[in-house]
């Protein structure tokens, strides 16, 4: 995990620098969740469609957690 309040940022990544990466960015009175997911070439679609459904979860999570 790498972090930067000062940033905004926390990736969490692997040894290949590949993960994810997030940033929060000011938009007028608010913010906006940025984040991007990268997999290796090789993955299997139906494995990133598999993550990709637990990604959609986990956002709805903290959407419901910041509003």
């Amino acid at each position: 995990m790498r972090t930067s309040p000062d940033h905004g940022t926390v990736d969490l990544l692997t040894a290949e620098n590949q993960g994810a990466f997030t940033r929060v960015l000011p938009n007028g009175a608010g913010s906006e969740y940025q984040f991007t997911l990268l997999f290796p070439a090789d993955v299997p679609d139906d494995a990133v469609a598999q993550q990709m459904t637990i990604v959609e979860a986990e956002l709805e999570a903290v959407r419901a957690l910041c509003e």
